[in-house]
């Protein structure tokens, strides 16, 4: 067994291999070198001072939560008797399409992963005024404390006293 193992590294397609993984490792360094430090900072300059090594996408999902906002999925179709390669089409506002258009590569990207197949395949855009939803607003903050809220109990007039602990009750976050 060994010394078909000689025989086998001994050849010269199985040494080829291994100098050719070699260099390339070598070049990546030098290429990546070459790209980042002398041929990106000239295109930057002509493309108005842009910055390639700060240049990345957000994939976290603020912008997209943001942009649902001004969007609303019509349909989604897809081909005759299968369910794969579906079409979806959403219908946003005139100045939110941009945005929408841009961000298709990730939308596609996120329905795959939670399909866990491709399932949509094709995003189609249509213009349409979408309706505000309403927002439910986040609950109030507590501007007066518990022991502040507690100073109304030492008033002897009984409307007065109401008055105080509902108004702190109020301003406490707590309801009536």
């Amino acid at each position: 067994m060994l010394q078909e193992f000689k025989s086998f590294i001994s050849r010269g397609n199985v040494v080829d291999l291994a100098v050719g993984i070699i260099i390339g490792a070598a070049f990546t360094g030098i290429v990546n070198s070459l790209v980042a430090d002398i041929i990106m900072p000239p295109i930057g300059l002509l493309m108005g001072g842009i910055d390639f090594s700060n240049l990345f996408i957000d994939l976290s999902g603020k912008h997209c939560e943001a942009l649902s906002q001004h969007c609303i999925p019509e349909k989604l179709t897809f081909p005759p008797g299968k369910k794969v390669g579906g079409t979806l089409a959403i219908a946003v506002e005139n100045g939110f399409a941009p945005q929408l258009q841009h961000m298709q590569p990730v939308m596609l990207e996120r329905l795959a992963t939670y399909f866990g197949y491709k399932a949509v395949e094709r995003i189609t855009i249509s213009h349409t005024y979408v309706p505000a939803t309403p927002r439910k607003m986040p609950a109030a903050a507590a501007v007066l404390s518990a022991e502040s809220a507690n100073l109304a109990d030492g008033v002897e007039d009984d409307e007065l006293r109401a008055a105080l602990q509902s108004l702190a009750a109020t301003l406490s976050g707590k309801t009536n």
